[in-house]
């Protein structure tokens, strides 16, 4: 990732994308300002749910949307975490094999975009544009997405509509709320092979 961005650095990235240590430390060889891309879908096995913190006071946040879906259709189980430049959160799961789950900005709450397919994410210890640091909540392995979430990801956006209507709930800890586990800084894992996870 180009330093203190989001854009890839490397044209054609999904197809280009390094996935041994080897080629990563000659990357930064030549680059070694640039920020970490990991990507997401079937080409690593990973699924990423990004929950963004509000832009501004009073505004909903990723949390609050995220606490809805919840009692809904059931808690997301802990997992790989970490806490984005902008404040928010990503939680890393597997990616369900055989299953098509595209990103998506929205659609299963307000503030809450989804990292799959063809996707992609930033990850610590990049800079964001802000000037804040991505850091891992935890050094935990990704976990295996219940049924019902991977119902929900690949339903069609018009099933998911209706989160977006209801009022905010109380946070879950899923973002700085009551029970979050204190942050620390663990050393990043490995990048993930590309190679779908099993």
């Amino acid at each position: 990732m180009k330093a203190r961005e989001k854009k890839p650095l490397l044209r054609n990235w999904q197809s280009t994308a390094p996935n041994e240590q080897s080629q990563v430390e000659e990357i930064f060889k030549q680059f070694w300002t640039c920020n970490i891309g990991i990507v997401t879908g079937e080409a690593s096995g990973l699924l990423v749910i990004d929950v963004d913190a509000p832009k501004k006071a009073g505004e909903v946040s990723g949390a609050d949307s995220l606490a809805l879906l919840e009692q809904e259709i059931g808690a997301l189980p802990d997992t790989l975490t970490q806490i984005t430049g902008g404040g928010g959160k990503q939680f890393f799961f597997r990616y369900p094999h055989g299953r098509t789950i595209r990103n998506s900005v929205g659609k299963l709450g307000d503030r809450i975009d989804v990292r799959a397919k063809d996707g992609y994410v930033v990850a610590p210890p990049s800079v964001h544009p802000s000037g804040g640091q991505y850091r891992w909540a935890n050094d935990m392995q990704p976990a295996e997405l219940p049924a019902a979430w991977i119902a929900r990801l690949a339903a069609p956006a018009a099933v998911n509509a209706a989160v977006n209507d209801v009022a905010p709930a109380q946070h879950t800890g899923k973002e700085g709320g009551a029970g979050t586990a204190p942050v620390t800084t663990p050393s990043p894992p490995m990048l993930p092979p590309r190679s779908p996870v099993k």
